[in-house]
């Protein structure tokens, strides 16, 4: 597991996918939704 900077933890399946994504708009909304996310699985959920 990763704690992120906000203090989220956020586990390596997570990490992974999140790394492993290339598509832009969908990195931007994670990314919007991270800004304020309180856990890992609200800024993953399907968009």
């Amino acid at each position: 597991m990763w704690r992120s900077g906000g203090g989220v933890t956020v586990p390596q399946e997570a990490r992974q996918r999140i790394t492993a994504r290339e598509d832009l708009a969908v990195l931007d909304v994670w990314f919007e939704r991270a800004v304020t996310a309180t856990a890992v699985d609200a800024v993953l959920a399907e968009i």
